[in-house]
Parts: structure tokens; C-alpha cells; sequence
């Protein structure tokens, strides 16, 4: 065993690197095992790593592997086999699962590789708001920088997507903002790269390109193509995974635009039928990815305009979290980093969000509940496509497909959000639906009840009519004993047991009554008694047991052999309308998502005018940044106006001034505009940038190791090189990786350069002499404004934003008020003054500010954390800003700093803050708990009539096996009654 376990992990190790585990069946379990040397302490594999991971124990083995050898063992039971692997493929491990195969008599004959299990192909464990997308990049030597084709892959929906493209650069410098910006659209689990040419990158090298600093990365270096340089065998790879039913050749119908996109997405099916041949079939049909209709993010603009970030809740992403359904959640992060960059979309996206937002509340609280009542579309579909799809899983189709059909004829018809099909297409479709399955079985459905059509499969409805009737002498059984034994009806119960259907099952004081009335009792009977309670056996139920295991398996016959036909045939139906139908879903969850944020934080419609021959232009009035607003302070945002419309800006400040904020806030109005979005600003105009190229200073610190000033040299060339009147370049601290001299050359050069190709620019620098250098028609030159008070050693962080470079000198002040020691401050002046030949000057007039009210700890529970500022007297209350005694809603004496536990209770009328009051101990806070008052049964049954309480008894009774949201939607829809899932709970604990 020692032998076998060994050989696999040197194979698959050479494949898939060190982190890669082996799972060897043995038995019902599945086991590790690896060698020590007794003297050196070395192992031949890496089970204690694998261990140490999943912290399970370590057993040793002496004398199974010879003198001077120690075995070290590991294992546990198969049935957790998928909790265990999905630990390791977490962190980025592969798992090769090997499993035993027996013959006839089941003994095992062999042990064979049945599954390989990695980041992006263990969809078990994929998580309902994340997508496993698993890229294969192929690389081939060009002119001067590879060409290169993508293709991605998510399995769980079975969709894929391809590209094709030329880097830019020379065959060992180059970049790819086009595949950057991919990536960043479809983010990998785990990325392949197959390299078809003499020069071979490393691994740090593709980590700094595409900006992927913990992923799994495979590399491949191919010297040929293998069988895939056969036309015949592509052709048929494609047909069969793809199920291709045209005239047309496969590259064609797929989409498939270069050599390099095609052998792309052959290595990446490749690498998926490696791992798991069973989920390489029905594919949905290739899509081919097109950047040439959207903004061009260049220079990870994406990240490093925060976007998205490698924190989720450091994002502007993670603002927009009011998507409802959870393939509306995945949609709304495609929708966001996939600006557009022709007007009349964006006009058309915005337009929709405009109209929510005048749609009656009620109209928007009726599409939120449907939306609410849905289940994972696309990911159902494609169980259903493959064959694979639950009674359970039905039922959540049924439900989902009855929450469309109320929006698409109650909510969004009439509207721009209109269904993309039309009503027919979806009646046809919804009647193949019901032809095979039946909603009513589907919600009732467990092993003995199908959700198959009773009409359509007359078989299936035959035998769970007689598994019925099995189930119910069952029953009868039961009450006969009773009876007969003089004990209570339900002290005797029917329970499932481990090795048959079903046990008679009493306690002991009952087992002890019907021993004493065993006389009456039918013949046969049996009781065996036990610590706790017994069983009751006799000849009739175990005759019951065999038939209804025979009925049992029976019937998951005729459902196996059935599934698939009804499968087909709804899929069939459904193949042209599922596309529309997911797409018209989250495109309308991510519209009300985009409403709803707009509206809670203050953003505003920006204005999208057409472009012209002078070029993309924006003026922004009052922008704000808004992850930087969102932030916990009481601290008033200063919000600025910016204007590029010929030229660009020069934006100077000390550090901690908010010059990368205003940059960055700039870009990410730019960015949300063309994502058809609102904006952080009180008003924007915008002709849409066609490119957005971002160099932001410590961004390469990510990659420790990696940055290097020849790297930023070659993101300047490409953004030089593309620098267009439709390019928007933010650049903070350019040339910061070499000598000052050479930066100010370089970047004075830049700004000419961008200046001369009429392309719009904001650069924060510190580079004071840069003006003196360049010609500034064009140019603006402003700085954030920031005082330094010498007699309080403060700085006055004002911000306000000033034309001119401002002050030349004032890295000392800040160091001043970091409060470093004295005797260095001034040794450092002296120097500076010795360096600039000057005397000593006030970079700062004299200010004061003083904050009242200051956040240390909560008033009411004195904790220090999440607090904020209550008004005590609501600030509706006021008009004009004034309470009715005169005074201003927000004199101090009207605040209280509360957490924000504290803060719920208030307004859960469980805590009552009143004014302070002066005692012998100081001015102390009136604070007043109020007990909760949970309501009474009778508080309950006001809120409804006596018949709907029954309906909602009855309702948990027959679908007892159905979750509370399903029930919820269920009252909702047959009967409109309204019942959260907390009172469905209260009431089937009650049933």
C-alpha cells in the first residue's frame, strides 16, 4: 500500500506541484500514507503537511517498511471525504481522489484515479456567491510580443468564454491590458498557461503581469500540438462536449476567432476532462468575449482604482450589495467592471435606472419579494441539462419560474425592463415543463414520492400508488398492536431503521404493557428490550420491509430511466429562452441594486453626451470618493469640481493631502457612468472615455520582489503608445523608482507627449519644478491646500483644492506633527536650510479647530467600537434645522455617541436616551431599558383570521419536508397570505 500511495503522489506531484494530496480508498475509507527515515526525520511524500492542514491525526506504523523506515498513516471515512478535500482546495491544493474497484464478488481488483479534484473543479464545495472560473491562457511567439489566446470555464454553469489578442512590448517585456482587464471580469480559481516558444516566463513573471498574487498557476511549456494538430480531432472534441448540431464547422459555430483562442480552449477542456470526464458534456454554447465595445482598463485600472480589491470589503464592488437573487450578486460585479464606452448603451442602462427609481414603492417592494422567492437559475438549468437535478431542485424551478412570471407580467411589463421574449415562447415553455413534472409532487417529493408527471408517466404513478399503500399497513400494523397490547396509539412508533425500512419502536414502559398483553398480541411477535425503550418484531413487517424495498428500488429504476428523456426534452424547449430569461434576471436585480445604492448614498444621473472630434471630456461637480466617504468618521468630506475637457491637471500636496483620493475618486465616477451607473458627485457630464490607463505608486508592493522600474518604463510606453483624444490617464508619483532628475525629465516628457495627442490626464506629484519645465497651455496646475500651525505643532488638513503648486516644503512638518523626537526635527531643518540655502520660514499661518463631540466609547454600554452619533430629538423633527425649544438639531446637547448595538435598541423602542443631567458625581447620561415584549398567541392571531391560521397549520402539515422560505412563497402565491419565515418556524415547532 506503501508502494502504490508513493508512486501516485510522484506522479501527480511532477503535474500539479507540491501542494497536491492523494485520497487512496481502503476499505470505507480513505487513506494516507508517506515513509519517514528514522535518522534524517525525511518523508518520501507530504502527508504530515497534509495533516497539519486538516488537523486530523497522525499515526506511526513501525516495521511496515522496512529496518531504519518508520509508516506514517493518516485516513478517515469516505462519506466526509468532500469536507476534507474542500479544506485543501481552499488554500489551492489538488486532491487526487482513487478509488477502489471491485469485481463481481466484491472483492477489490484494482485501485484507479476517479476524480482530481482542484480550486476550480471541486464545484461541491463552490460557494452559492462566488463562480470557480478555471483559465487557460495559450501563448505563441509573434513579431516582437507573443500572440496569445483565453478561454474560461464555469462549470457549474457549464459556460465558456474565449479571446484572442497580441501583447504589447518586446518578446521579454511585454503587458496585456485587454487579458488584464478579462481576469478582473472573470476572476480565476486557478489559471493555466501553456508556452509555445523558446522563451519561457516563470511563475513570478505571470503573477505581475496579470496581477494574481495567490492563485494557483499551472505552466505548461508545449513544443507541439499532440493529437490537437489534427483538424479531425478537434472536430471532434468540440461536437461532443458542445453536442453540435450544425452545418457549420465547429470553430465557426463556437466562435472561435484565431488559432490561438481555438487551442486555448481545447488545452482548458483538456485540463478539465484530467479531472473529471463525467462534467466535460452539454456545455452551453461557446460566447466570444469582445473588449472593442467596452472601456479599455489599462495597467490593472481596476485594482488599483479599487474597484475590486484582493480585501472584497475594501471595494466600490462591496457598495453595491442589494442584489436579492444570488446570480443577481454574481451578474452586478460583471456589470460594474465591464464599462461600456458607446454612449447610447450607457444612455439606455441609465434610462432603466432612472425609471426604478420613479416606480411606486410598492411596485418596488413587489419585485424585490419575487426576486426574493428565486433560486439559483442558472445553475439549476444546468443540472437540469445534464441530467442531474433532485425533486427538491424542481421545486425550487417551479417556484423560481412562478416569481417570473409575476414580474414579467405584474412589474416590469410596459416598462424598459420588459421580459427579452415573448409571452408565447414562455407559455410553450412552462407546458413542456409540466408535461414531465408536477409542482404539487415536487414540493411533497421524498424517496417513495417522484415529482414525474402522474399523466405523462403512468408507470411511476403506479408504483408510488402500491409504495402507498405499503407505507399505510404499515400504519395499520402499528394501530393493530396498540390496540391489541392496550397501550396508546402513538406510544408505539414507526421509526426508520439502519439496516431495513422501518422498526416498531416503543418505550419501556410500553414494551413492559405489551409483554403482559402479549396473548392478544398477533402471532410472531418479538420484543426486545433495552437500556432506553425497545423494538417490536414480527413476520408481518418484515414482509412489509422486503416489499417496500423491492417497490423502492423499483421505482428509482423507472426514475433513472426516465429522467433522462424529460431532461432532454425540457431542455430542448427551454435551450433558446434560458440565456434571455437568466440574463433578463440579473440584469433587473442589478438595476434595482443600482437604484437602491444611488438613492441610500446620494449618487446622481450623470449626464452622457455624444463624442466628437475633439475627444472624450468629463466635469464632475462636488465629487466625492465613496469608499473614503462611507469610512467611520465625523470628519466633513471635502468635495471638489473637476473639469478635463482639453488638457489635463497637475495635482500637488504633501502626503495624507488627498491627492490619490481626488485621482481615484475622479476614475471611479469615469468607471461607474460607463457602467451605466450613478455617480458619488452632485452633478457629471461626461463624453465616455474609450481607454482608462491608471500608474498608482506602491501598487507593484502587492508582489513583493517583483516591481522594478523597467516595469513601470513599459506601462508608460503602452500608455504613450495608445494615448488617444478618448484616453483618460491617472498617474500618482510617475517615475517614483528612480533619481529625481531623471523622473522630472521623464514625466515633463509624458505630459507633452499626452498633452500633443489631446488626451485628458490627472498626475499627483511632489516634483515642484516640473512646471518650469513644459509648456502649460493645456495644463492646469492646482494643489490640495494644508495648513501647519507652528505654535500647536498641527497640521490643518483643509483640502480644499487651490491653483498652484502650493507650498514647496513640508515633509519636515508633517514628521513634526508625527510627533518624532525634537533633537532629530531640528538636525533635519538645519540640514534642509543647508540644502536649500535658506533660512526659516512659516510654511502655515496660525488656525484653530476644535471638535465637541468625540467618539471614545459608547454612552449607554461603554463599549469603544462601531460607534456612532444618535440625534435624540430626531432630526425629522426640525424644520429648518431648528427643534421646537429654538435650538439647532445638532447643538451638542442633542447628541449622544451610542454603538451600534445601542443604536438598533433605540430604535427597537428597547432603549430610551435622555438628556444628561447634572449630579454630585458629575453630568451623567438618563438611560432607560425597556424589556422586550415577545407577543402573545393571542397578540399573533390578530394580525390574522382563523382560517388563515389554519391554512398555514395545514400548509406546514402537508409539505413538512419543505423549507420555510419555499412555504412562505407558497402562502404567498396560492392563498396571499403574508408570514415571515421566523412565525412559519414559531408554528411548525408548534404543529
Amino acid at each position: 500500500m506503501y508502494k502504490e500511495y508513493i508512486e501516485l503522489y510522484q506522479t501527480y506531484t511532477k503535474k500539479y506541484g507540491q501542494k497536491t494530496a492523494i485520497f487512496l480508498m481502503v476499505g470505507s475509507f480513505y487513506e494516507l500514507y508517506d515513509i519517514q527515515d528514522v535518522e534524517t526525520g525525511e518523508t518520501q511524500a507530504n502527508v504530515r503537511d497534509i495533516v497539519d492542514l486538516l488537523g486530523i491525526q497522525l499515526s506511526n506504523k513501525k516495521g511496515d517498511v522496512g529496518q531504519g523506515k518508520d509508516g506514517l498513516f493518516a485516513g478517515f471515512p469516505d462519506y466526509v471525504m468532500h469536507k476534507w478535500a474542500g479544506r485543501l482546495t481552499s488554500t489551492g491544493w489538488t486532491v487526487v481522489i482513487v478509488d477502489q474497484i471491485k469485481d463481481a464478488r466484491g472483492k477489490v481488483k484494482e485501485r484507479k484515479v476517479a476524480r482530481i479534484l482542484s480550486p476550480s473543479t471541486h464545484i461541491e464545495q463552490t460557494n452559492s456567491l462566488e463562480t470557480p472560473y478555471v483559465t487557460a491562457l495559450y501563448f505563441e511567439p509573434g513579431q516582437s510580443a507573443p500572440l496569445f489566446g483565453a478561454a474560461t470555464l464555469d462549470l457549474t454553469t457549464g459556460t465558456t468564454k474565449t479571446y484572442a489578442g497580441t501583447a504589447n512590448g518586446r518578446a521579454d517585456i511585454w503587458t496585456a491590458d485587454d487579458l488584464v482587464q478579462m481576469l478582473s471580469v472573470y476572476p480565476p480559481k486557478e489559471l493555466l498557461i501553456y508556452w509555445n516558444g523558446e522563451l519561457n516566463p516563470d511563475e513570478s513573471f505571470f503573477r505581475r503581469v496579470f496581477g494574481l498574487p495567490s492563485i494557483p498557476i499551472h505552466i505548461y511549456p508545449i513544443n507541439t500540438l499532440g493529437a490537437f494538430q489534427y483538424n479531425l480531432v478537434r472536430v471532434e472534441f468540440f461536437q461532443n462536449i458542445y453536442s453540435i448540431k450544425s452545418l457549420l464547422p465547429p470553430k465557426t459555430y463556437l466562435g472561435l476567432r484565431s488559432e490561438q483562442e481555438e487551442c486555448a480552449l481545447l488545452y482548458l477542456l483538456q485540463f478539465v476532462e484530467e479531472h473529471d470526464k463525467t462534467m466535460l458534456k452539454s456545455f452551453h454554447r461557446n460566447e466570444s468575449w469582445t473588449p472593442n465595445t467596452r472601456l479599455i482598463c489599462g495597467n490593472h485600472a481596476l485594482t488599483q482604482l479599487q474597484m475590486t480589491s484582493y480585501k472584497p470589503e475594501e471595494s466600490v464592488l462591496s457598495l453595491f450589495d442589494k442584489c436579492i437573487t444570488v446570480m443577481g450578486k454574481r451578474a452586478i460585479k460583471e456589470r460594474l467592471l465591464s464599462p461600456y464606452s458607446e454612449p447610447t448603451e450607457i444612455r439606455a442602462r441609465l434610462r432603466e435606472v432612472q425609471e426604478y427609481m420613479t416606480w411606486p414603492q410598492e411596485k418596488q417592494k413587489q419585485l424585490e419579494r419575487q426576486l426574493r422567492f428565486m433560486f439559483d437559475l442558472p445553475r439549476l438549468h444546468r443540472r437540469l441539462l445534464c441530467g442531474l437535478i433532485q425533486a427538491n431542485e424542481i421545486a425550487a424551478l417551479f417556484q423560481t419560474y412562478h416569481a417570473i412570471h409575476v414580474i414579467q407580467t405584474q412589474v416590469t411589463q410596459e416598462t424598459s425592463l420588459t421580459a427579452p421574449y415573448s409571452n408565447e415562447q414562455w407559455i410553450a415553455y412552462i407546458h413542456v415543463m409540466n408535461t414531465h413534472f408536477n409542482d404539487e409532487k415536487a414540493q411533497q417529493a421524498s424517496q417513495d414520492l417522484t415529482a414525474f408527471s402522474n399523466n405523462t408517466y403512468p408507470d411511476i404513478a403506479q408504483k408510488e400508488a402500491e409504495i402507498q399503500e405499503v407505507l399505510l399497513a404499515f400504519q395499520l400494523l402499528k394501530k393493530e398492536i396498540a390496540i391489541k397490547g392496550n397501550v396508546a396509539e402513538d406510544a408505539v412508533r414507526l421509526e426508520e431503521r439502519e439496516k431495513e425500512p422501518f422498526g416498531l419502536k416503543g418505550s419501556t414502559i410500553t414494551l413492559q404493557q405489551l409483554k403482559k398483553n402479549s396473548a392478544q398480541l398477533p402471532e410472531g411477535i418479538i420484543i426486545s428490550v433495552l437500556k432506553s425503550g425497545g423494538w417490536i418484531d414480527c413476520t408481518k413487517l418484515q414482509q412489509l420491509n422486503t416489499k417496500l424495498v423491492k417497490l423502492r428500488e423499483s421505482l428509482a429504476h423507472l426514475v433513472s430511466n426516465h429522467l433522462l428523456t424529460a431532461c432532454h426534452d425540457i431542455s430542448q424547449a427551454g435551450q433558446h429562452l434560458w440565456t434571455f430569461m437568466e440574463h433578463w434576471i440579473c440584469h433587473v436585480d442589478g438595476t434595482q441594486c443600482i437604484g437602491k445604492v444611488s438613492f441610500e448614498r446620494g449618487f446622481s444621473c450623470p449626464v452622457i453626451e455624444d463624442l466628437d472630434s475633439n475627444g472624450s471630456a468629463v466635469q464632475i461637480t462636488n465629487v466625492r470618493h465613496p469608499l473614503v466617504e462611507a469610512s467611520a468618521t465625523r470628519t466633513q468630506y471635502v468635495k471638489h469640481n473637476v473639469t478635463l475637457q482639453s488638457g489635463g491637471w497637475l495635482v500637488y500636496g504633501m502626503n495624507a493631502s488627498g491627492k490619490s483620493t481626488l485621482m481615484k475618486a475622479t476614475g471611479i465616477c469615469v468607471l461607474l457612468a460607463q457602467a451605466g451607473c450613478f455617480v458619488p458627485a452632485k452633478e457629471m457630464i461626461l463624453k465616455p472615455f474609450q481607454a482608462v490607463y491608471t500608474r498608482i505608486l506602491n501598487q507593484d508592493n502587492l508582489f513583493a520582489g517583483l516591481s522594478s522600474f523597467a516595469v513601470e518604463m513599459s506601462e508608460l510606453r503602452d500608455i504613450l503608445r495608445n494615448a488617444n483624444p478618448y484616453t483618460l490617464v491617472l498617474g500618482d508619483e510617475l517615475c517614483a523608482g528612480t533619481e529625481s532628475t531623471s523622473a522630472q525629465a521623464l514625466i515633463a516628457s509624458g505630459i507633452q507627449w499626452l498633452t500633443k495627442r489631446k488626451a485628458k490626464f490627472i498626475f499627483a506629484t511632489h516634483l515642484h519644478d516640473l512646471p518650469k519645465l513644459i509648456d502649460l497651455k493645456g495644463v492646469e496646475v492646482w494643489h490640495l491646500h494644508v495648513e501647519y500651525d507652528p505654535l500647536t505643532k498641527k497640521l490643518i488638513y483643509d483640502r480644499s483644492l487651490r491653483q498652484g503648486s502650493g507650498s514647496t516644503l513640508y515633509g519636515l512638518e508633517v514628521a513634526r506633527a508625527m510627533d518624532l523626537p525634537f533633537e532629530f526635527i531640528e538636525q533635519a531643518l538645519e540640514n534642509r536650510h543647508k540644502i536649500l540655502g535658506s533660512v526659516k520660514e512659516s510654511d502655515a499661518v496660525s488656525s484653530s479647530w476644535n471638535r465637541e463631540i468625540i467618539r471614545r466609547e459608547c454612552e449607554s454600554c461603554k463599549k469603544p467600537i462601531g460607534l456612532e452619533v444618535h440625534h435624540i430629538q430626531h432630526r425629522a423633527s426640525a424644520t429648518n434645522g431648528l427643534l421646537e425649544d429654538g435650538s439647532h438639531m445638532n447643538d451638542k446637547r442633542n447628541l449622544v455617541t451610542i454603538c451600534q448595538a445601542c443604536h438598533d435598541a433605540v430604535h427597537a423602542n428597547t432603549l430610551v436616551i435622555g438628556d444628561q443631567i447634572q449630579t454630585s458625581n458629575g453630568p451623567e447620561r438618563v438611560i432607560e431599558h425597556i424589556p422586550s415584549v415577545i407577543p402573545s398567541a393571542e397578540k399573533l392571531k390578530s394580525k390574522w383570521t382563523e382560517e388563515e391560521l389554519e391554512t398555514m397549520k395545514q400548509t406546514l402539515k402537508t409539505y413538512s419536508s419543505m423549507s420555510l422560505r419555499s412555504i412562505r412563497a407558497h402562502l404567498h402565491s396560492k392563498h396571499e397570505i403574508e408570514v415571515s419565515e421566523a412565525i412559519l418556524g414559531k408554528m411548525r415547532r408548534g404543529c
